[in-house]
């Protein structure tokens, strides 16, 4: 059976917001992603909250917004890479959704990081910091429900999660 809140977890271009839509679409569920919830609902964007007001306001800013919408009852939701890693989101993700890691190897990972355009971890953080980065929210991640190796086509992986699903 297929859930009714599914919640994709996983490091930033892990296909999240590309896999999100899709798969909403493919169910007939409503599709949100987590920053663009927070930009309509606070009128800022995360870049914005982390550059006025630093990563510590913005996480709380993250935080309160996942705890106080009311999200429709069958809905995908695309959560931004660090969501699921700032207190106690990850459980309660885990108490009100399926969690679906979409997993990347490292090399993988960092090689979409650093493709056009670069994310924006990629200035503030080296190489070996945008490893342990990795290591650590892999810990986190590995708490989901579910885990989508995520290379195939977005097709392929919405026919391998709803036969994970069934």
């Amino acid at each position: 059976m297929i859930p009714q809140r599914i919640a994709l977890v996983g490091l930033p271009r892990s296909g999240k917001s590309t896999l999100g839509p899709l798969l909403a679409e493919h169910l007939g569920y409503a599709w949100l992603d987590s920053d663009q919830g927070i930009t309509e609902s606070t009128g800022r964007s995360p870049a914005d909250w982390i550059a006025e007001d630093g990563m510590p306001a913005f996480r709380e800013a993250e935080s309160k917004w996942l705890r106080e919408t009311p999200f429709p009852a069958e809905l995908i939701l695309s959560t931004g890479g660090g969501l699921p890693c700032s207190g106690e989101n990850m459980d309660w993700l885990l108490a009100h959704f399926c969690n679906v890691h979409l997993e990347l190897d490292l090399q993988t990972w960092l090689q979409r990081m650093q493709a056009p355009p670069r994310h924006t971890l990629c200035t503030h953080y080296s190489q070996s910091q945008l490893e342990a980065l990795y290591q650590e929210r892999l810990a986190i991640y590995a708490k989901a429900q579910f885990k989508l190796p995520t290379f195939a086509s977005p097709l392929q992986n919405i026919s391998t999660l709803t036969a994970l699903f069934s």
